[in-house]
């Protein structure tokens, strides 16, 4: 039986959205929404900071004077940093410069042309009093997936790897329920629930991970 399948959006946000296939053959909801998901979590290219270089610090366990937080503490803030690339260059550098007192935020950035940073409010560190300073820089690069600063080892002293999660979708979950169309009623209804950081839009992602999908088996 050839059915031709449509797909609806629903409760679409910049961060999250509901797309719902059908009908599907018996069996392929499962089949499909399985490989979506699997895409969509480990395929879809973002960009993350692989690295960072603090003034005045050598190692993770180095301090910064008048910084509230530890390097470590630091580090984690910058990982939740949400970056979109935005031309053909595979790597870029982001600079901060602050003195204290002051609340330390992503909106402090200094970004280069290409670069755009999503959470702007998001929380970097706490400078206590007006000798405290904090120089540095990061490198933000593109990629897929999760990358591990064990893997990007660097000789240079004072250049800090970082642990990188590239994908900009957050979760997803689907659920196949049944539905009736004509006489037939055990065909599948696939229902997909996105979250993303907002570097993509849900609908974004759902169509490069079809996109994705569609490649391999097209070569």
């Amino acid at each position: 039986m050839n059915l031709n399948f449509k797909i609806k959006e629903q409760n679409i946000t910049e961060t999250y959205g509901e797309f719902l296939i059908e009908p599907l053959e018996p069996g392929y909801g499962h089949t499909i929404g399985n490989a979506l998901r699997r895409v969509l979590l480990v395929s879809i290219p973002g960009a993350a900071v692989t690295s960072v270089k603090i003034s005045g610090v050598k190692h993770q366990f180095s301090t910064v004077p008048g910084l509230k937080e530890t390097i470590l503490d630091l580090i984690l803030n910058i990982k939740d940093l949400n970056f979109r690339m935005t031309d053909s260059k595979e790597s870029s550098t982001v600079k901060l410069s602050v003195k204290g007192p002051k609340e330390i935020t992503a909106a402090d950035l200094d970004l280069p042309e290409d670069v755009e940073i999503i959470n702007k409010d998001h929380y970097l560190g706490h400078l206590g009093d007006k000798k405290g300073k904090l120089d540095l820089e990061m490198t933000v690069e593109k990629g897929i997936g999760y990358s591990v600063a064990e893997e990007r080892s660097v000789s240079t002293l004072g250049i800090l790897p970082i642990d990188a999660v590239f994908t900009p979708v957050k979760r997803v979950s689907y659920e196949v329920s049944a539905i009736r169309v004509g006489r037939q009623t055990n065909l599948d209804k696939l229902t997909i629930k996105i979250w993303t950081n907002g570097v993509v839009k849900p609908r974004e992602a759902m169509e490069e991970s079809a996109r994705i999908l569609s490649s391999y088996f097209s070569q």
